[in-house]
């Protein structure tokens, strides 16, 4: 259950938005509210808070967000259907972006553009945790140059993820030297509550790090779109969505690979009102991305093989239905054979 407000002017100087979420779990990228938990009340916590700068005469030029933001990197734009190998659609990080765009030109329904995003975004602190075990700030910096020509879309990503380790504290004993008594840590991202899905090291008591403190992601994605008219959908859109991941830290389990076919179409002003169908098949290798942030539907992070069938329908302007399914073999080693379907219903005002 979510409410937001958001004040959305591309002619304003500062524009922003807030909104609230019940249910907040641990896991970030899945918010879920189960039923049943004991008639104990749900709390509601900050989802997202964050300000839209544009400070110059071209206000389209270049922009800036700051705060717990939207999601700001490109993953596919036609329907429900997006790439979540990197990112699933729960996610706003917090940080702040910026964005150019350098080419923009749109005529006679031709589009032509050139887009560029990057960012800083902020994960932990470990301001409590100094002089005890590895407490170096877990950070993200990233960049994303988008061109569109026509119906086609091209993305390339470069994300540096930063001390993954941190929040490790791992108990000692040196005969004759020094002990440490405090209980271990693992990783502060492979504690209970977010997605475990990474390659790990076990250091003894319970004590996990990731295999390289530092990941190089490089990620490319493409989008094609053609237009058909089909009987009783009417015109409509054939959409194809694929994604590659490439994790240049580890020397295995560093690739991914996703693809998705749909059709799009409907429109709020006639009949059929608009919907998306999908299906997408994906498999990412282990330490491919940060299983952390990766799609908690199809998969729950990382390592993982299979696919989904999605549709939604718009049956108002405010009221939608989706339904989903999920074949998968899953953590570990792709192995875990997990089968489930979604139902859920959106209503926006």
């Amino acid at each position: 259950l979510r409410f937001g407000m958001e004040f959305r002017d591309t002619s304003s100087t500062i524009s922003g938005g807030i909104r609230v979420s019940a249910g907040e779990a641990p896991n970030p990228a899945s918010p879920f509210v189960r039923l049943g938990d004991g008639f104990r009340p749900v709390t509601f916590g900050l989802d997202q808070f964050y300000v839209n700068i544009r400070p110059f005469k071209n206000k389209k030029r270049v922009y800036g967000y700051l705060g717990k933001m939207p999601q700001p990197f490109w993953r596919g734009d036609k329907g429900i259907i997006r790439a979540e190998m990197t990112w699933d659609d729960d996610i706003s990080p917090v940080g702040a972006t910026l964005h150019t765009v350098l080419v923009d030109k749109r005529k006679d329904g031709k589009i032509v553009s050139l887009e560029n995003v990057a960012g800083y975004f902020i994960v932990e602190w470990f301001r409590e945790a100094r002089f005890a075990g590895l407490v170096g700030d877990t950070s993200l910096w990233a960049d994303q140059l988008k061109l569109q020509v026509r119906r086609v879309t091209l993305a390339g990503a470069y994300y540096h993820w930063q001390n993954l380790n941190s929040g490790t504290r791992a108990p000692s004993f040196v005969p004759g030297q020094s002990a440490s008594l405090l209980p271990g840590q693992a990783a502060f991202l492979l504690r209970p509550g977010f997605q475990e899905t990474n390659a790990k090291f076990d250091l003894g008591s319970g004590v996990y790090t990731f295999r390289e403190n530092e990941f190089d992601l490089f990620e490319g994605s493409a989008q094609g779109t053609l237009p058909v008219k089909l009987p009783f959908l009417g015109k409509s859109e054939v959409v194809v969505l694929g994604q590659y991941l490439h994790n240049s830290s580890v020397a295995n389990e560093s690739n991914g690979i996703g693809v998705s076919v749909g059709l799009v179409g409907g429109d709020a002003t006639r009949k059929l009102k608009p919907f998306s169908l999908h299906g997408t098949w994906r498999k990412v290798e282990a330490d491919a991305a940060l299983g952390t942030f990766a799609d908690s539907d199809l998969g729950a992070g990382t390592d993982v093989k299979g696919f989904e069938v999605t549709g939604d329908y718009r049956i108002h302007k405010n009221l939608s239905l989706t339904a989903s399914h999920f074949n998968f073999k899953g953590a570990p080693l792709r192995s875990t054979k997990v089968t489930r379907t979604f139902l859920a219903l959106i209503w926006d005002f």
